[in-house]
């Protein structure tokens, strides 16, 4: 399929009239309901991705002060907050469209449901503002806002079949549909690229590995490399520099351009980020894996993981993996 079939560069999609007739232009390609739900489905991430980021650029320093509170009554960055609402107007509106009962979870916004109460069951996962320190020293690493969605309201990190990770900076959106591919938008031409895979034969290069070395438990797993390996404080900007590589195919400068081949790294409160990344790497042959370099793919995002930080390891490929475990001694510790 064409790239610019898959995915509208230019529309937006954030209300019921103009979801349905999107749709209704999908349709014509005689797809089973299922992958045009998934391709509407994507173009509403999209969508949503170009409107966090002019909300950003419309909130300029304003954006970075505490003054709006969240669900939780504590005061949040008004960026964060109001990049999660975007979240839930797009996503409210894919759910009324699309007839879906959208269980949501934010991290400023909380939990909850979107559209009807008798609609089929999907999830959606989002983190508004990813990498807010990046954001507020204006760091070199990208900062940006991540989402993924499944059908189903106990998804394994196998069932999500939508992600959007923004790139706040080089203003590059990433969109993943699982079947599809992964589609590179450059915000400033507005031209989508669908990003090749990932090459299997790529060997370990240890000058190439980042690592968030923020916990305990993650330090204890670098070991020696703990603060040599680069963190680049932004889940977002890790994936990426992945996905991103050293692939020509979209103009991209350092450091995402610098052929990164892996994130090493622990499970987190909530896991917000993880499953947009997951299906980014592993729909262009990449793998993540944890202790006893087991995928994550068969896990149900709800249960594993969730109360305490376990190992987490991303790669574009298995080769890469056993480089990191082998480096890191984490076969013998396991």
């Amino acid at each position: 399929m064409k790239t610019e079939i898959l995915l509208n560069a230019t529309e937006q999609y954030n209300s019921v009239e103009q979801i349905l007739k999107l749709k209704s232009t999908l349709e014509s390609l005689d797809l089973p309901e299922s992958e045009t739900i998934k391709l509407v489905a994507a173009n509403v991430v999209s969508s949503g991705l170009v409107a966090i980021h002019n909300n950003l650029l419309a909130l300029g320093a304003r954006g970075k002060i505490k003054d709006t509170e969240n669900q939780f009554k504590d005061m949040a960055l008004k960026a964060d907050v109001t990049s999660e609402d975007i979240w839930r107007q797009h996503i409210g509106a894919l759910a009324e469209a699309l007839n879906l009962r959208i269980r949501y979870r934010g991290e400023e916004l909380g939990d909850g449901y979107l559209g009807p109460e008798a609609g089929t069951e999907w999830t959606a996962i989002w983190d508004g503002l990813d990498g807010s320190a990046n954001y507020l020293d204006n760091k070199p690493w990208p900062y940006g806002t991540m989402i993924a969605l499944a059908p189903g309201y106990n998804p394994t990190y196998n069932d999500f079949v939508v992600a959007g990770n923004a790139l706040e900076g080089p203003d590059i959106f990433l969109t993943a549909v699982k079947g599809f591919g992964v589609i590179a938008t450059n915000h400033k031409d507005k031209t989508n690229i669908r990003l090749p895979n990932f090459n299997q034969e790529e060997t370990y290069d240890e000058s190439k590995i980042l690592a968030d070395n923020t916990f305990d438990e993650a330090k204890k797993n670098l070991g020696k490399k703990s603060g040599v390996w680069l963190n680049t404080g932004s889940q977002a900007g890790s994936t990426g520099a992945i996905v991103l590589g050293n692939q020509q195919t979209i103009e991209t400068t350092p450091p995402l351009s610098e052929s990164w081949q892996a994130l090493v790294d622990v499970t987190r409160k909530k896991n917000l980020e993880q499953p947009c990344t997951y299906l980014m790497v592993t729909e262009l042959g990449g793998v993540m894996v944890t202790n006893g370099k087991e995928s994550i793919g068969p896990k149900h995002f709800d249960a594993w993981a969730q109360s305490h930080k376990v190992l987490l390891v991303t790669a574009r490929n298995n080769k890469i993996i056993e480089g990191i475990f082998e480096e890191l001694e984490l076969n013998q510790a396991l």
